[in-house]
């Protein structure tokens, strides 16, 4: 797992809400009948916590330790269309530069970006997949309800 891989999650701005999820559900358990009222019951919004923890500790890890470049270039192609035109500008401002800008270049730093700081990777993917198993259970949760709801009400 690299960067690259985790760069599609970690640059998801609505990941970002998860902060805010932090500080809203503590205020929901602490009044229940607020939380009786949207029908949560407090396990399930104790799951959405965590998983809002593990997402903002995901996306915490992210923000600091995935390199500048593999968050601003989506490949080594982008890397390498950029370096194209500072070469250009380059060239019109000080003809006398000799600045070298190759595909080759671009894909070995890109990729080496990539693949640095090794356990952040790893604990940032395991945070990712930790909080979309808990958002997975909490939704399976709520689409039972939701679903044995509809089917209590056909029955009837």
């Amino acid at each position: 797992m690299t960067w690259w891989h985790l760069r599609s999650v970690g640059n998801l701005w609505v990941l970002k809400v998860s902060y805010l999820a932090l500080a809203l559900i503590p205020l929901l358990t602490s009044h229940n009948k607020v939380s009786q009222w949207l029908g949560f019951e407090i396990w399930s919004l104790g799951v959405v916590y965590f998983a809002s923890l593990f997402l903002a500790l995901a996306n915490l890890i992210y923000d600091i330790a995935c390199p500048a470049l593999v968050k601003r270039f989506a490949s080594p192609n982008d890397l390498y269309l950029e370096m194209l035109k500072i070469r250009k500008l380059s060239f019109q401002l000080y003809p006398e530069d000799d600045f070298k800008a190759s595909l080759a270049h671009s894909k070995y730093k890109y990729l080496e970006d990539s693949n640095s700081t090794q356990y952040m990777r790893i604990i940032c993917f395991i945070f990712y997949l930790v909080a979309g198993g808990l958002f997975f259970i909490f939704f399976a949760y709520r689409s039972y309800i939701v679903i044995a709801a509809l089917f209590k009400s056909c029955v009837e």
